[in-house]
């Protein structure tokens, strides 16, 4: 018999914390909804003790995925989800896209991404560590931005605004 394995109070609250939702309205319809974690020194700290909890890992680290561990380390990250009606036209990794993200600390230095990777095969490790995410609607992204928009995102410099735009909508995502 398989025992359900859900997730953690302090993930979950963790995850509430670093998270900031928008919906997207034009007259009656959803035009779209944009959803990112920030993934914080504080908040990966609890996300390497749930991985560690749930994949039953010795505490100091070394089998948890490299990437998570040093996402922190010299970039700010965001996990970002995005749907809007067409699906199709979430394309914000694509050069020339019509979608635009843009980190903006608060002494209001505006920051580029240093990458935008699509997670096109995102599995349990995203879709259940961040419930809000639905591939079958909408796109997840990985948003990576430079060691000098890390500094300005420390969580002693808040708040920072993730800013998600394009011709369908736009989004400000305050931390």
């Amino acid at each position: 018999m398989f025992r359900e394995r859900s997730l953690s109070t302090e993930y979950i609250d963790a995850l509430d914390e670093w998270t900031r939702k928008k919906t997207i309205y034009s007259e009656l319809e959803t035009r779209a909804k944009v959803a990112a974690t920030f993934k914080s020194r504080e908040f990966m700290k609890v996300w390497t003790a749930e991985y560690e909890r749930i994949y039953l890992v010795d505490s100091d680290g070394s089998d948890v995925p490299a990437p998570a561990v040093e996402a922190t380390a010299e970039t700010t990250e965001f996990l970002l989800y995005v749907y809007a009606s067409d699906r199709d036209a979430i394309d914000l990794a694509r050069s020339g896209s019509a979608w635009k993200a843009v980190l903006i600390d608060a002494g209001g230095a505006r920051y580029d991404p240093l990458e935008i990777r699509e997670l096109q095969d995102a599995g349990p490790l995203v879709t259940e560590f961040y419930p809000y995410v639905n591939p079958s609607y909408g796109k997840i992204y990985l948003l990576k931005f430079d060691g000098e928009a890390a500094g300005a995102a420390e969580e002693t410099k808040l708040p920072v605004t993730l800013v998600i735009t394009s011709v369908i909508a736009r989004a400000e995502l305050v931390w």
